[in-house]
């Protein structure tokens, strides 16, 4: 559901419009959420008793569950490079978002800004946070795409079919009681 919910925010982005920064904000965070569910879903099962108890890898940061159930599989996780470096990217923007720090920006650049050009909008990509060229709508589509081909890789050396990958419910969870009166 959660890789579902991001495959269709850019859709909303590319329309334009209000809110449509936004949308992109939303496909980066629930494409970071989508790699969290399939880590949090599937772990349990390859880690069986050490997903909780024994290694604790339930408590890991996710960009290290992923590489644990990568290595588990047979799958090197070298996050230096694609696609693995992509994922990375996409956790650490998710790590920004929800855990922003203080930090100052120094550098130094002449920019020529024409009469008609707003000064802001001029050096708006030297103040940008890492994170923000991902929404830009080419860049989103590329990296959900490289994420995709991660996860499946992974997915199929687990013996999974790639196309059940993306059926709802396979990589996120539901979790429902009842009570009778």
């Amino acid at each position: 559901m959660l890789w579902h919910a991001s495959a269709c925010l850019p859709d909303i982005r590319e329309a334009g419009g209000a809110g449509s920064y936004r949308a992109g904000l939303g496909a980066l965070v629930t494409l970071a959420f989508a790699i969290e569910g399939f880590c949090q879903t599937e772990g349990p099962q390859i880690f069986s008793s050490d997903w909780l108890g024994g290694k604790n890898v339930e408590r890991k940061p996710a960009s290290e569950k992923f590489k644990l159930i990568g290595r588990a599989v047979g799958t090197d996780v070298n996050y230096g490079a694609l696609p693995w470096s992509d994922v990375r990217r996409i956790l650490k923007a998710r790590d920004s978002l929800a855990h922003p720090r203080p930090a100052i920006k120094r550098g130094s650049k002449r920019s020529p800004i024409a009469p008609d050009e707003d000064p802001i909008d001029a050096v708006e990509l030297l103040v940008m946070e890492p994170w923000e060229t991902l929404l830009e709508l080419k860049s989103a589509q590329k990296i959900a795409d490289i994420v995709d081909r991660a996860i499946k890789e992974i997915w199929s050396r687990m013996g999974r079919k790639p196309p059940a990958l993306h059926m709802q419910g396979t990589t996120s969870y539901v979790m429902s009681t009842t009570r009778s009166e």
